[in-house]
């Protein structure tokens, strides 16, 4: 057969800390009425070994993972295409709790910004790649991959995969799936495009039965990490929307089925015992019991009512250290919180990048890492430490001067633009952190002449102001991306939604110069040759100010011992909750 489909490029204080919701890169959808959705069987299936891939781009490094006592061995590490994980579950059976720190709104495949949305869902969905724990991209659903020319990509998928509803996988499946995944919004009306995070993929035609050819519109060396990252590229089966209801249902190959969706109480997900990974899976059951409150988090995990819990401050975390039954996890990730700022032409005072500038310069950073984060965060630009040779050091990032305290820098700035009187701006935050954050904020800006008003947002609201680009200022938090180049979208693609809309696309900001860049770094497969480019765009990000880039946290989880391979997570989606094993006493 040769089916395919075209589709246009898609372009302060710890009292404040009883988080609601974390946002990854934004916010997310209406709320989904709970359902159950019904456990199906599906038909075994062998694990496929992946034959070498030819050309695939090497795979950027992140600091070896923190592991739980007794972990299990992490999937080989990566040269070129590296073989799927290979070796059985050291035990299969029992269960394990997650403390979930907010309700995922929904679990819709494609086009839901909500980052804990994919969280809610990681478990039950598969990509055509995946990301090991350090950062190397191995074979999933396809079992090698390729370059068939500067433009074409082709992808083999394995055989025999089954859907949780026991159909097989197959490549039409994979074109309905990439079809949706830009933008969803013709079959659910909560999803949003997410054309502006995406490889630029321009058409996917499905070969054969198990062969899928995708072109981009010019040379993109993100494609493998878009596959990896899976956040909106997971693969469903063709018609999903009409078969259940993906909002509040999962039908897709991961290593656990969703058996039952209770809103703003749990997810539990059950084994799923053809999984195509025999080192995933390993348990009867996981249930993510949705806690909001930190201090509820961590008094179940003290309970036993939990077996795995984050939470935001080190400070929370210290008094557990002496625990003989938890172990205290901290590690990078490749997530940092941003004040976010709409540039639209339309005469705001933050129009001028001298008071984005000021702005930015009258922020104490040090005093968030202090105070709200125990101390378990760092300085950051656009790309958090820790993702290879990407990020900026912590020492040029103590000196830049636009991330620099300096409040009588600020004010001569925005003497220098006319604004010595200040002027009154709207800073949309959420909860927990962000609270904390934004009352940072306002004070700091205070001392300036600038005055914040404070303005919270539930999540559909949130998620909505953000998608249409009604907003002065927003807290936001920007999580792992696809690619390092990925985490400079809002410089390099303008004219792409949702960027389009904070900068009223072509009235409002762009930078002509970061937008060449941009193309040169995503089109260069060579990691020597694209690293200084990226170094130069998240200086220019920096100078530039729409995102004004606050600080990047630690993960901080808490580990009930029983609970084995576990580890901090870069990507911050708890992937290692797949192969997690528990050394329960018989």
């Amino acid at each position: 057969m040769n089916m395919q489909h075209r589709f246009l490029k898609p372009g302060v204080v710890l009292v404040l800390l009883a988080i609601a919701t974390l946002w990854l890169a934004a916010c997310g959808a209406p709320v989904a009425q709970p359902t159950a959705a019904p456990p199906t069987a599906a038909p075994a299936v062998q694990p496929t070994a992946a034959p070498a891939a030819t050309e695939a781009p090497a795979a950027t490094q992140a600091p070896a993972a923190t592991e739980a006592p007794a972990a299990t061995t992490a999937p080989a590490a990566a040269t070129e295409a590296p073989a799927a994980a290979a070796g059985e579950c050291p035990k299969v059976g029992g269960e394990v709790v997650f403390a979930l720190r907010s309700d995922p709104v929904s679990l819709a495949p494609f086009g839901i910004l909500l980052g804990i949305a994919h969280e809610g869902k990681e478990l039950g969905y598969d990509s055509l790649l995946a990301y090991d724990k350090d950062l190397n991209v191995v074979p999933a659903l396809a079992e090698s991959w390729k370059n068939v020319d500067e433009n074409t990509w082709e992808f083999k998928l394995r055989e025999g995969v089954k859907f949780h509803d026991g159909t097989e996988l197959k490549a039409e499946d994979v074109v309905y799936s990439l079809t949706l995944g830009a933008d969803a919004s013709s079959v659910d009306k909560a999803a949003a495009s997410v054309a502006g995070f995406t490889a630029a993929i321009t058409n996917v035609e499905a070969v054969d039965d198990y062969t899928v050819r995708i072109t981009t519109d010019g040379p993109d060396a993100t494609v493998p990490g878009w596959f990896a990252w899976s956040r909106w590229s997971v693969i469903a089966p063709k018609d999903v929307y009409t078969k259940i209801q993906p909002t509040v249902q999962i039908d897709g190959t991961g290593p656990y089925k969703l058996v039952e969706y209770v809103q703003n109480d749990r997810l539990v997900f059950e084994r799923n015992p053809d999984f195509w990974d025999k080192s995933q899976g390993c348990l009867d059951k996981i249930t993510y019991k949705i806690i909001p409150d930190e201090a509820a988090r961590i008094a179940a995990l003290r309970a036993g009512e939990v077996d795995i819990a984050e939470v935001v401050s080190y400070d929370t975390a210290k008094p557990l250290e002496g625990d003989p039954n938890i172990t205290v996890m901290t590690g990078t990730k490749g997530e940092n919180r941003i004040m976010q700022l709409t540039v639209k032409g339309d005469g705001k005072p933050w129009d001028d990048i001298r008071v984005r500038q000021a702005i930015s310069m009258a922020i104490n950073r040090q005093g968030m890492i202090d105070n709200i984060y125990g101390g378990k965060a760092v300085l950051t630009a656009s790309i958090p430490e820790g993702w290879g040779v990407y990020g900026l050091d912590q020492a040029e990032l103590a000196e830049n001067p636009y991330i620099k305290y300096d409040p009588e820098g600020a004010k001569a700035l925005l003497k220098e633009a006319g604004f010595e009187n200040g002027f009154d701006m709207d800073l949309i935050i959420s909860a927990g952190e962000y609270t904390a954050l934004g009352e940072v904020i306002k004070e700091n800006l205070a001392d300036v002449g600038i005055n914040v008003n404070l303005v919270p947002n539930e999540s559909a609201q949130f998620s909505a102001n953000y998608s249409a680009g009604e907003f002065q200022g927003m807290l936001n938090a920007h999580g792992f991306r696809r690619d390092p180049v990925g985490k400079l979208t809002q410089y390099g693609q303008p004219d792409v939604k949702p960027q389009s809309t904070w900068w009223n696309y072509p009235n409002g900001w762009k930078n002509e110069e970061m937008i060449e860049l941009y193309n040169k770094a995503r089109s260069s497969f060579d990691t020597a040759e694209r690293a200084p480019i990226i170094k130069d765009l998240q200086r220019k990000g920096l100078e530039e100010a729409t995102f004004i880039y606050l600080v990047a946290p630690s993960t901080i989880s808490l580990v009930n011992n029983r609970v084995q391979g576990y580890f901090t997570d870069y990507m911050g989606f708890h992937h290692a909750l797949r192969s997690i094993w528990v050394n329960d006493a018989e």
